[in-house]
C-alpha cells in the first residue's frame, strides 16, 4: 500500500499547495463557527419564550435568524401581540417550530391555542418547547389542513432526490375504508396504516382534513389564524370557508408562486374578503417592512415576493 509520503511524490508541488490552503480554511471555518446553544430564549417586550434547539432538524430554522436578541417577522410578531386577547382560541396552521404557538400560548392564557403542522417531528419538538414555558391550554395536531377530508397526504422530498421539494404530492381516498367521524380512529386505524400510510421512503404521511371539520370536531370556532403552508395557501383557505366568517384576525403568508397565479390569487382574496374586504400587505416583513393597504383587486399587483397578508374584522386601518 502506498503510504502519504510516497502519494505526496505523485502530487506536483502546486497542487499539494492548494490542497494544503483548502484543509487550512476548513479548520478554521470549523473552528470559528459559531457554537449555539441548545436552548434560546426570545424576548418580545414583556414576554420571554423558550425554545428547544438541540437537534439538527430545528437549529437552521433558529440560527441565525434569532441571534443576538433579534426577532423574526417582527412586524407580524407585534401585530399578532397588539390585537389577541387572553381568551382568544388561535388557530397555528403550519406550525413548524412553534413561535407563533408558543407566542398565542403566552397572550391567550385563559383561551386554547391550536398548533397544526404535517411534521411530526416538529410537533415532538414543540411539546419538548412548551413544557419549557408556562402558557395557556395549547393542542397539538399532526395533520394536513387543506379542502379535503378524509384522506392521507404524502408530502416531502420527491423520488427525484430533490431536497428543496417539500410539498404535497400524493393523496388516498380513505373514507371509503374508514366508516367513524372521529379523526383519531381514522389515524389508528390498521387497514389505513397497511395500506393508505404506505409512501416512498423520501417521503411521511398524515391525516388531511379541512379547518371548517377540525372545528367541527373541536366543538368551537377560532378567533385569530395565523397560515405559513409554503405553496398551499388557495387549498387551506378553501377548507376553512366557513371558519373565516367567524375570525376576527388571520395572517396569511402569500409566497411568490401563489401570487403569480391569477385564478389562484383571485380565489384566496375572495377568500379573505370574508374577514374584511381591506387587508395590508407587509412586504419585506423579515427586514425592514413595507406596508400596502389592499382595497381593490389592482392593488394586489403591488404585492412583489413574499409577503403577509394581514385581515382585521373590527377595522380596516393599518392598527
Amino acid at each position: 500500500m502506498t503510504d502519504r509520503r510516497s502519494l505526496r511524490a505523485y502530487l506536483p508541488a502546486p497542487v499539494r499547495r492548494t490542497a494544503r490552503r483548502i484543509v487550512d480554511r476548513v479548520s478554521q471555518t470549523i473552528a470559528t463557527a459559531p457554537r449555539y446553544p441548545d436552548r434560546l430564549t426570545i424576548r418580545v417586550d414583556d414576554l420571554s419564550m423558550q425554545f428547544v434547539t438541540d437537534t439538527e432538524s430545528v437549529r437552521p430554522l433558529f440560527y441565525p435568524r434569532y441571534a443576538e436578541g433579534r426577532l423574526h417577522e417582527e412586524p407580524i410578531v407585534r401585530w399578532f401581540k397588539r390585537h389577541l386577547r387572553a381568551d382568544d382560541r388561535f388557530l397555528d396552521v403550519g406550525s413548524n417550530v412553534g413561535f407563533y404557538t408558543l407566542l398565542a400560548g403566552k397572550i391567550c392564557v385563559d383561551g386554547v391555542v391550536y398548533a397544526v403542522d404535517m411534521d411530526c417531528e416538529m410537533i415532538h419538538q414543540l411539546r419538548r418547547t412548551l413544557a419549557l414555558n408556562a402558557t395557556g391550554p395549547v393542542e397539538l395536531f399532526c395533520a394536513g389542513l387543506t379542502d379535503r377530508c378524509d384522506e392521507i397526504v404524502r408530502f416531502g422530498e420527491a423520488d427525484s432526490g430533490d431536497s428543496s421539494t417539500n410539498a404535497i404530492f400524493e393523496w388516498d381516498d380513505i373514507s371509503s375504508k374508514v366508516e367513524s367521524d372521529d379523526i383519531s380512529s381514522k389515524v389508528e386505524s390498521d387497514d389505513i396504516s397497511s395500506e393508505a400510510i404506505a409512501s416512498t421512503a423520501n417521503a411521511q404521511s398524515c391525516l388531511a382534513t379541512t379547518t371548517d371539520r377540525y372545528a367541527e370536531m373541536l366543538g368551537t370556532q377560532f378567533d385569530a389564524i395565523k397560515i405559513d403552508v409554503e405553496g398551499h395557501e388557495r387549498r387551506v383557505l378553501r377548507g376553512m370557508r366557513h371558519t373565516l366568517q367567524n375570525t376576527r384576525l388571520v395572517a396569511l403568508e402569500l409566497h411568490d408562486e401563489v401570487r403569480r397565479d391569477e385564478a389562484s390569487l383571485d380565489e384566496i382574496v375572495e377568500l379573505l374578503r370574508l374577514v374584511n374586504p381591506t387587508m395590508w400587505a407587509v412586504q419585506s416583513h423579515r427586514h425592514q417592512p413595507d406596508w400596502t393597504r389592499l382595497e381593490n383587486r389592482r392593488d394586489w399587483d403591488a404585492v412583489q415576493s413574499n409577503a403577509m397578508i394581514l385581515c382585521h374584522r373590527d377595522s380596516a386601518e393599518r392598527l
